[in-house]
């Protein structure tokens, strides 16, 4: 779904109002229709697979609930997976079976098909699945209520990109009536604000700068490319958690609690750390339906099944984001990185105790950071000898750009004559930088108390400064750009 500043300020108040003036069965008639016609938007394909993939959960949990058979779950997760599979992985296996061959010598012609992948069909496939295997294990019970799954796979906040929601938090929010609440309703509106902030004014704007350089970037080297990457950082994070509040907002507006998917990522010390705060809700599901089982199947030697679980776990999340083999390197390289820090464990606890804590601690941001900026590339790139030559040119060229602005002093004209190569006006990159700044402040302050509910605390002229400023930001600012599409729609 592309939210943008005139659905909220005419659709959303509307259904609301008529949302909030109905009985419970009412309301999630009313939810059920709107994310149904919703997913219709995306066409024919998108609605039919979600009501295909939702009847076929739905039958499954209840036969799996009197059965329990791990026979039965094992078909039933098979035939929910296998739309996502075959849509979204069949030319992708096509091409790499013709290259393969062609490595070989064999030359073959491969007719793709062009399967097109459904919106959103990524994310409630693997919300079925847990539910099933929840099921399968009593860690709910089915339920039985065709409408009330209906509703658990297509909620229209978070059908496009999630986040990825359990059952056992899910369907008993769907068994309450919900009730007009103030308090509720503009905490609900602030998250949207903050998240609507962070799309059209950041990642939109970002995309433009990223868009520019990636589509040529042959014709770029050194700091240019590390700083283009690390742009392409922010504005996958901020697209991503721009939705994600968006999602959160509404659904706290309609009276639902969704999982908060992102806590300062771009904060942590470690992969594994990165890996806890960077989309919550996909990263918890992989480790417990996919890194638990694998661990527990080898639970005889700890370390492998800590090892093999971890590599398997980030093949599988590469795969899962695109049909490519910058993707499934994506994927590889997080593993091994994971795997490095599991086994290196001991000795990085001897390296706090010989370090000062805090010069520690900025080394260790540092290097994560760098290797997430490094790592990124791929996930950006079209192909991964793409992605080979760019990291190249960004070492090869780092040497050199340093040096000179050594010899200048690190003086500010310097790195902007370095940066002078970027085809986009420098006014953009202040706006987005500026930006970025006040929101992570804003973010930090929010650590142990978010900075939404630091601004009740304020007078009531700060904090309509800080809403106003907000809304003049989006109005005035998003409005300046292109419009794109959520980065997470294309998984």
């Amino acid at each position: 779904m592309i939210f943008n500043l005139l659905a909220l300020i005419i659709a959303i108040p509307i259904f609301c109002a008529v949302y909030f003036a109905v009985t419970a069965p009412l309301q999630r008639a009313l939810l059920l229709v709107a994310s149904i016609a919703l997913s219709a938007t995306f066409g024919w394909v998108t609605c039919g697979c979600l009501l295909i993939v939702t009847g076929l959960g739905y039958g499954f949990g209840r036969v799996i609930a009197r059965v329990r058979s791990a026979m039965l779950l094992a078909t039933a997760v098979t035939v929910i997976v296998a739309p996502l599979v075959i849509l979204k992985y069949t030319d992708f296996f096509l091409t790499s079976v013709q290259a393969a061959l062609a490595w070989g010598h064999v030359q073959i012609q491969v007719r793709h098909l062009g399967f097109v992948l459904p919106v959103g069909l990524s994310f409630y496939t693997f919300v079925v699945v847990g539910y099933l295997v929840d099921v399968f294990v009593e860690r709910i019970d089915a339920e039985s209520s065709l409408a009330r799954f209906a509703l658990f796979t297509s909620f229209f906040p978070k059908f496009v990109a999630g986040p990825v929601e359990r059952a056992d938090s899910f369907l008993p929010q769907v068994q309450t009536a919900k009730h007009f609440d103030y308090a509720r309703v503009t905490d609900g509106i602030r998250i949207m604000g903050g998240g609507l902030l962070k799309k059209v004014v950041v990642a939109d704007r970002l995309a433009v700068v990223v868009d520019s350089i990636y589509h040529n970037p042959e014709a770029y080297r050194g700091l240019v490319l590390i700083l283009a990457t690390v742009f392409y950082m922010f504005q996958l994070y901020y697209d991503f958690c721009g939705y994600s509040e968006l999602a959160v907002g509404a659904a706290r507006v309609l009276g639902y609690d969704l999982t908060w998917n992102f806590n300062r990522p771009y904060a942590a010390r470690s992969v594994t750390e990165y890996w806890r705060r960077w989309h919550i809700s996909l990263t918890s599901w992989f480790f417990e339906y996919i890194f638990a089982p694998i661990a527990a199947l080898l639970r005889r030697s700890r370390s492998a099944a800590v090892l093999v679980g971890l590599m398997a776990t980030f093949i599988v999340s590469g795969l899962w984001h695109g049909a490519q083999w910058t993707f499934v390197l994506y994927g590889v390289v997080h593993g091994t990185a994971m795997c490095l820090e599991y086994i290196t464990g001991k000795p990085r606890k001897w390296l706090t105790r010989w370090m000062p804590l805090r010069l520690y601690a900025v080394f260790a941001w540092f290097t994560t950071f760098a290797f997430l900026d490094c790592v990124d590339v791929l996930f950006r790139s079209r192909s991964v000898p793409e992605a080979g030559r760019i990291l190249r040119n960004m070492l090869e060229g780092l040497g050199p750009d340093l040096k000179f602005l050594f010899d200048q002093h690190f003086n500010p004209s310097a790195l902007k004559a370095l940066i002078a190569g970027f085809p986009v006006l420098k006014v953009e990159l202040v706006i987005a930088v500026v930006a970025i700044a006040c929101i992570e402040a804003a973010s930090f302050l929010g650590k142990r108390q978010p900075f939404r509910e630091r601004l009740l605390k304020l007078p009531t002229w700060q904090r309509w400064a800080v809403y106003y400023a907000v809304v003049a930001a989006i109005v005035f600012l998003g409005s300046q750009n292109r419009a794109t599409e959520f980065v997470y729609m294309r998984f």
